[in-house]
């Protein structure tokens, strides 16, 4: 099946209002996604209970228990060490203002420094900076009642999914069924296996990761170490993004807690050493060939779902990209981008890479 010109302009239009959809019904669909994603996730809990003669309205209930459990676990811990880091909030900005007075001091050595420092004073100090931070940190807390909703969304739409997935699908199937050149089966049960596979993935690495980062973070002398490295390996779901701002807390902590600088230097080495066994080592190893999309396409996915959705589209962009390839790989129209999101082949894969985009 091949695009032919005059169905350009319906390939455009279709284009466009999903575009406008994603932008406009955000509110609406963040939810969905996130249900659906988390759906899939749990699905193996789900069917463990179904098979344990359990009906399958229990099942599904038992399936949101565990996830609303673990999220208000870590929400709970989260908010109480972000109690903590307000409560040093004075210490940490007198450190801050500190350095920075030793780094102008140093800079102003020489001319080139000079005028960098006279380019500095112009902008926001540190000290200021810092207290945007903390500002943005407090005001953000006061959760603002749409995304209440949101939240409380979420799990309701998990138990229809769970639930009536067989009918949700069945319906989807008929509105295929038009488009006889889609395997939708094929895609759903490929789309499926893809994520499931993912989220176990994931929960291997986050253990991985969350022991090395404790043992790092513990040697370095950081209070509430394994906190610190559990909510960084958390983080690692948001991939270039989670390394930033996993590194940031237990960098402030070891500033505030030691003398030197370097503690805190040491953190953000040490994380981002990890960082780099995750990207190059541990993710290929454990989570394999399952996902397979090239670091251009996961950067161009996030700035798209950042950009649209802020927070929850770079929490999403991964497993969407990953749904969206499998997509483009079972549509025939669409398999040169199936290709173009393949992890960048070695040398003697690129001959089949050429043969398959002239199938």
């Amino acid at each position: 099946m091949k695009l032919k010109l005059r169905d350009l302009p319906s390939v455009l239009i279709i284009c466009t209002l999903l575009a406008i959809a994603l932008i406009y019904l955000k509110s609406i669909l963040v939810p969905i996604v996130l249900a659906i994603l988390l759906s899939v996730a749990v699905q193996p809990v789900v069917t463990f209970f179904n098979k344990k003669g359990l009906k399958k309205s229990i099942s599904s209930l038992i399936g949101i228990f565990v996830v609303i459990a673990v999220f208000s676990s870590l929400s709970y811990l989260f908010i109480n060490q972000l109690g903590n880091i307000s409560e040093n909030q004075e210490k940490i900005m007198n450190k801050m203002s500190h350095y920075n007075k030793l780094v102008i001091s140093e800079m102003n050595e020489s001319k080139i420094g000079k005028r960098l420092v006279n380019v500095y004073k112009r902008e926001i100090t540190t000290e200021e900076y810092i207290k945007t931070i903390f500002k943005n940190g407090s005001s953000s807390i006061n959760t603002s009642l749409d995304i209440i909703i949101n939240i409380l969304l979420v799990p309701i739409y998990m138990f229809f999914f769970l639930c009536y997935s067989q009918f949700f699908l069945g319906a989807l199937s008929k509105i295929i069924a038009p488009f006889n050149k889609i395997d939708f089966k094929s895609i759903i049960k490929s789309s499926k296996e893809v994520l499931q596979a993912y989220f176990t993935g994931f929960i291997k690495v986050v253990g991985i990761l969350a022991v090395l980062n404790s043992v790092g973070l513990l040697i370095l002398g950081v209070e509430d170490a394994i906190f610190y490295g559990v909510l960084a390996a958390l983080l690692s779901v948001i991939p270039y993004v989670g390394v930033i701002v996993g590194s940031v807390l237990p960098a402030l902590m070891a500033l505030v807690n030691h003398d030197s600088a370097l503690n805190a230097i040491g953190v953000v080495a040490w994380m981002s050493f990890v960082q780099f066994l995750e990207g190059n080592f541990i993710t290929p190893k454990v989570v394999g060939n399952q996902i397979n999309i090239n670091p251009f396409i996961v950067l161009v996915f996030l700035l798209i779902f950042s950009k649209i959705w802020g927070l929850a589209g770079l929490i999403v962009a991964i497993p969407v990209a990953a749904i969206f390839k499998e997509v483009c790989r079972h549509v025939a129209t669409l398999k040169p981008i199936w290709l173009l999101m393949q992890s960048f082949p070695t040398s003697s894969e690129k001959t089949n890479s050429i043969q398959e985009i002239q199938e």
